[in-house]
Order: structure tokens, then C-alpha cells, then sequence
């Protein structure tokens, strides 16, 4: 198997080390929620936030699930747990449901054309729910 810096390039900034704000990889939902304007705006503004997202296969498969459920149609549970340590991706997951089910087709814009195909292929290209989302810390 490749080493993974074969197989992709980081964005420019990366590689030249410029413009990095480490305190941006840390956001909290119910802030996003909000529309906190503390929050980085690469977490807050959805199109800066998917121009910066690819959407893993794990990504994708819980999307097709949360669509499945927001569509009524049955199957999965209601409750889908994410267990990652820290850095693995919950909270980033977590704000892409926000901002795709709370924008629902007014999302597709923002998404990059290839990660939508691939979402297409795995949701269907029937209409994103939209869904008025709640979100708590505890």
C-alpha cells in the first residue's frame, strides 16, 4: 500500500505551512448551530466548510442512513453510534448532517461534483430531506 502523501495532496497552505490555525480543527455542533461568530467560519459558512470536506465512505454511509431515517423508510436504527478517538472525525461528520439535512437540496451546490455523484450513488438522487436539527452538550 501507498504512503498516503503518494496518494493525495494536501491544500497549498499545508504544504507551505502558512495560514494554519491549528485551533481551527477544533469546533464544538452546538456553537455551529448557533451561528457563533466565534466559531472558524470554515465550520460555520457551509460552502467554505464542504470547498475544505472530502466525505469519506464512513461519512457517506452514515448519510445514507440518517437520509433513510429522515424519509421514513425503515431499517436502520435511530441511533447510530460514533466511536472514534480523538481527531477520528465525529464532530466533523456531525456538522456536514447539519449543514446537509438543515439546508437539505439547497446543499448541492456546495458539495463538490464528484463527492456528490458518490452521495448520489449511495443516497439516491431523490430530493435531500431538509430537517429542522437540535443539537445539546452533555
Amino acid at each position: 500500500m501507498k504512503p498516503w502523501y503518494e496518494l493525495i495532496r494536501p491544500k497549498q497552505d499545508i504544504v507551505d505551512g502558512t495560514g494554519l490555525d491549528i485551533g481551527a480543527f477544533a469546533v464544538q455542533l452546538d456553537l455551529v448551530a448557533k451561528g457563533d461568530t466565534a466559531t472558524p467560519a470554515i465550520y460555520l459558512d457551509p460552502e467554505q466548510f464542504y470547498a475544505n470536506t472530502v466525505l469519506t465512505a464512513g461519512m457517506v454511509e452514515i448519510t445514507k442512513q440518517v437520509k433513510d431515517r429522515l424519509s421514513g423508510k425503515a431499517g436502520e436504527g435511530s441511533v447510530i453510534n460514533l466511536n472514534t478517538s480523538f481527531g477520528g472525525g465525529k464532530t466533523h461528520t456531525l456538522v456536514h448532517l447539519y449543514h446537509l439535512f438543515n439546508a437539505g437540496e439547497d446543499a448541492r451546490p456546495w458539495i463538490r461534483s464528484g463527492t456528490l455523484d458518490d452521495l448520489d450513488s449511495r443516497i439516491g438522487s431523490d430530493p435531500i430531506p431538509t430537517a429542522r436539527v437540535i443539537t445539546w452538550v452533555g
